[in-house]
């Protein structure tokens, strides 16, 4: 897939040394096991049919697997740090700005380490990173959720490239030993309310081996 230039530079830049919040309130369910339910407050929006496919297949890697839709193919990692890279290979759209750089909503997963920082201090630092390289994004902090049993933060970031609006949803969990996990996802803004409990489903499937 043809990526915007400015994905490179997330990619990149989140391999940083950085940040963290204070622990979330780990919900359970009715056994008493982590919740990991979409625990976003947007609504659900129009389904993607095109773009959404109810079966899944377990992503096995050394360090950790996870749930992804069958249709989704994996892809060579366009940068060092990232771990796994899965591109929507059947998604379609019409735009014009669209189709010029071949753009189909994907997800990766990147490994880095907190060395002294809480995870609160290496988001804000990633967020201060990120602002100060890409003009123009805007973050927005959502509802923290649990992934592997451990709180993780979500936020989302809205940003401009080559003419196309483009929205990041970012999901960072503290692993073992000061390890930090980040999955970003990233759609068009028009097509995230469909995409929107897709992206948590895979994030919260996530597991450390």
């Amino acid at each position: 897939m043809k990526k915007p230039l400015i994905f490179l530079l997330v990619f990149s830049l989140l391999t940083i040394s950085a940040c963290s919040l204070k622990p979330a309130e780990k919900k359970t369910d009715t056994k008493g096991n982590p919740s990991l339910v979409n625990q976003n407050p947007q609504s659900k929006g129009p389904d993607l049919p095109q773009t959404v496919n109810n079966e899944s297949r377990l992503v096995a890697k050394d360090a950790f697997s996870l749930e992804a839709p069958a249709n989704w193919k994996e892809s060579p990692a366009m940068m060092p740090g990232i771990s796994l890279m899965m591109i929507n290979s059947t998604e379609k759209n019409d735009r014009p700005e669209v189709k010029k750089i071949n753009f189909r909503s994907y997800f990766s997963v990147s490994y880095d380490t907190l060395k002294e920082n809480t995870l609160e201090q290496y988001i804000v630092i990633l967020k201060e990173k990120l602002s100060r390289t890409i003009t123009g994004i805007r973050f927005q902090d959502l509802e923290p959720t649990i992934i592997d049993g451990r709180p993780a933060k979500v936020f989302s970031a809205d940003l401009n490239q080559q003419g196309v609006d483009f929205k990041i949803l970012m999901f960072v969990a503290e692993g073992n030993n000061k390890d930090v996990w980040m999955i970003p996802f990233n759609t068009l803004p028009e097509d995230l309310s469909g995409y929107n409990d897709l992206f948590y489903k895979i994030a919260t499937s996530f597991r450390i081996k």
